[in-house]
């Protein structure tokens, strides 16, 4: 049987290594962990979040990796 696969995402002024510290203490108990590090996922100096825009590029991003049982996100 396969793992219960998660999805960790990082905040959108982050990078990865923001929820490394659960993704490891989530492996450890037994869960397949997707930890990407989103490229500029949320506010820049011309735009304002825009959650539709994030929601799709986490797709493109992520899907490939899914199905999840679960995403874990912050901000």
């Amino acid at each position: 049987m396969d793992a219960p696969r998660l999805l960790v995402l990082h905040g959108w002024n982050a990078d990865g290594t923001m929820m490394l510290p659960l993704a490891r203490d989530l492996a450890e108990a037994g869960f397949g962990v997707i930890l990407p590090d989103l490229v500029s996922p949320g506010l820049t100096a011309s735009r304002r979040l825009d959650v539709q825009r994030v929601a799709r590029r986490i797709v493109a991003e992520c899907g490939r990796f899914g199905p999840y049982e679960a995403v874990i996100g912050h901000s």
